[in-house]
């Protein structure tokens, strides 16, 4: 059966573009984009792909992003990691 967006006031035409949209955007398969994933919890998306999304978002479907505030939403975008880079000396690899 496939999901729709029916129980959120949504066609599911409209629904089927918007999980189309997401998967390209984020690169993440259509079966992951459910109407209950959640951005950062279920998909990983932060800091400044969340912004970069949801601008992108509003562009293709005329919503009105002039008051939203990531910062409230999504966190920084984190900077390098010297831990990473001393794991990376001790065993020649990259954490997986």
């Amino acid at each position: 059966m496939a999901l729709g967006g029916h129980e959120y006031g949504m066609s599911d035409q409209l629904f089927t573009e918007i999980q189309a949209f997401a998967a390209h955007e984020l690169g993440q398969p259509i079966a992951r984009l459910t109407p209950e994933a959640r951005l950062f919890h279920d998909l990983g998306v932060d800091g400044a792909d969340g912004w970069e999304f949801l601008a992108a978002f509003g562009r293709r479907f005329g919503v009105d992003m002039a008051a939203f505030e990531p910062g409230l939403h999504f966190g920084p975008e984190a900077g390098p990691n010297p831990l990473v880079w001393l794991w990376w000396l001790a065993t020649r690899s990259w954490p997986k």
